[in-house]
């Protein structure tokens, strides 16, 4: 192969890996869908223009409520005597956000934030655990995971990874348990950062890819002139 097929398949590869980088424009990065819990409510209080969200729900395993208490109040309330001492499939609670048609749900590097409250009648100031997981990975594998107190605690995890990058939908779970017996557990302002995309047409794309391999084309000609 000489050099100029070199060239001009190198510059065209380059232009077309640009254009479909570019194809997917990112918006900046926003509150796709929060539940504040106002008004004893799992309606999400905030949601993306672009995006839909299901009411907050709870699994089978567990008994939930909603509490007095919150940042500010009311928050959601956990039995804990209904959680159990270990994490379980059944006890968890959370929410599915779905892109609308002609665009994806961008959370690579994004975070989703909450605030939560260990309520113990013992004395000290006992911790209970959290985790997350979502139906990227089928739920089979915990994305995040930590402890908060009585005291509260305003937990952050980050989605890490290329397979949260253009989806169409989303289903996060977060799970709650005390191995020490706590009377109740409350979480509030559940809130999932990320971006939106626009899925580009596809006549568009190939205009776009079109024009792009021309440029590519003639950009290889002028260089090979030079070195001759």
């Amino acid at each position: 192969m000489n050099r100029f097929k070199i060239m001009k398949k190198s510059v065209v590869g380059l232009a077309v890996a640009v254009f479909i980088g570019a194809g997917y424009p990112q918006a900046r990065a926003a509150v796709l869908v929060q539940y504040d819990f106002t008004g004893n409510s799992d309606v999400a209080s905030t949601v993306h223009a672009n995006t839909t969200a299901t009411d907050f729900f709870a699994g089978p395993g567990i008994t939930v409520g909603f509490s007095a208490n919150g940042n500010p109040a009311p928050s959601r309330s956990v039995d804990a005597s209904t959680t159990g001492a270990t994490q379980d499939d059944n006890d968890g609670f959370g929410f599915t956000l779905t892109a609308d048609s002609g665009f994806l749900l961008n959370l690579n590097t994004f975070t989703l934030t909450f605030d939560a409250l260990n309520v113990d009648s013992s004395v000290g100031n006992q911790t209970a655990n959290w985790a997350v997981r979502t139906s990227v990975l089928g739920f089979a594998v915990n994305i995040g995971t930590g402890t908060f107190d009585e005291n509260g605690t305003a937990v952050s995890m980050t989605f890490t990874g290329a397979e949260y990058d253009g989806l169409t939908s989303i289903e996060v779970r977060l799970y709650m348990w005390d191995p020490n017996g706590s009377q109740e557990m409350l979480f509030d302002n559940v809130t999932l950062n990320g971006a939106v995309s626009v899925i580009p047409e596809p006549v568009n794309v190939a205009l776009g890819v079109f024009g792009l391999c021309a440029v590519g084309f003639a950009v290889g000609r002028r260089y090979l002139r030079k070195r001759v």
